[in-house]
Order: structure tokens, then C-alpha cells, then sequence
């Protein structure tokens, strides 16, 4: 019975693996010389006092970023809201880019990605859009739970 596998390299460390195709046919895979122009995105939160006009102003100034690098990026693809959580305060936004790059060329992928989101968080600041969780209670008691009961005994130390 012959055996089929496939040999992969870490783009990072240049490591390789050899993996069987049976268990590769379990995953979504690309080549990454043969997807060009990639795509990458990262998501923000906003709170939930930040009006729609905030919000679609940080839309434009965002674009209009992205496309001041055009040897890096190609455009915006997506802006959209993922997640209301009315009881935590917050707006979540996606923002997917698509990049010059294919994913090959991680190293710059991951440079021009920490770009966006660095200049992304200054603007949030600018425009007073930051999000600051709310404090969770922290309980704190000095009974153990049922299953860490009477662990200390041996050593003369009885927790009830």
C-alpha cells in the first residue's frame, strides 16, 4: 500500500514537516505563492456612547490611510459591525484589508497589518472612541471547593 504525503515549510523559520494527506484533508490550506494578494483583518471595539457618525468618520479616515499606502495595500474591503454586547458596552467592528502581498511575504503582511492597527488605535484615541471594560467583581473566599477538601491534612493543616 503506498503511502501519500506532503512536505510543508514554515514561511517564519524555514522549518519542514512532513504530514500525511489523509490528515491534511481535515484543514482549509493555501499555497502561498499561489494567493497573491492577501487578505488580513483585526477588529475594534468601541463603546457603546460612540455615535454612527463617530464611527463613519473613523470608516473614512481609516480608508483614506490605507490608501495613502497603495505600494501596500490595495483597499478596504470590509467595515462592519460583529458584535453589540449591550450588557459589556461595546461595539465590535471588523476591518478586512487586502493587501499588495501574497502570503508568502508574511514578514511584510504582519509590518504593514501592525501599521494599520497602530495608526487604527491612535485615531480611536483622537476621536475619543476607546472602549474601557467595565470591572468585573473578583470573589475571593477562603473555602476551598469541594474537590480541594481535606488536601492539607496531612501536614496538620485542616481546611473545612
Amino acid at each position: 500500500m503506498f503511502r501519500y504525503h506532503t512536505t510543508v515549510v514554515y514561511g517564519t523559520t524555514g522549518e519542514y514537516a512532513t504530514i500525511s494527506n489523509g490528515e491534511l484533508s481535515l484543514y482549509r490550506i493555501i499555497n502561498a505563492a499561489r494567493s497573491p494578494q492577501a487578505v488580513k483583518n483585526f477588529t475594534m471595539k468601541f463603546g457603546l456612547a460612540v455615535d454612527a457618525k463617530t464611527i463613519e468618520a473613523f470608516q473614512e479616515d481609516l480608508t483614506a490611510y490605507v490608501k495613502s499606502k497603495p505600494r501596500e495595500w490595495i483597499k478596504v474591503s470590509a467595515f462592519r459591525i460583529v458584535a453589540i454586547e449591550a450588557s459589556l458596552g461595546y461595539v465590535e467592528v471588523k476591518i478586512v484589508l487586502q493587501h499588495r502581498e501574497s502570503w508568502q511575504q508574511i514578514g511584510a503582511l504582519l509590518n504593514s497589518l501592525a501599521d494599520v492597527e497602530g495608526y487604527a488605535f491612535e485615531l480611536s484615541k483622537k476621536l475619543n472612541m476607546t472602549y474601557k471594560a467595565p470591572c468585573m467583581p473578583i470573589e475571593m473566599t477562603l473555602t476551598p471547593p469541594a474537590s480541594r477538601q481535606g488536601i492539607f491534612e496531612d501536614n496538620g493543616i485542616h481546611i473545612a
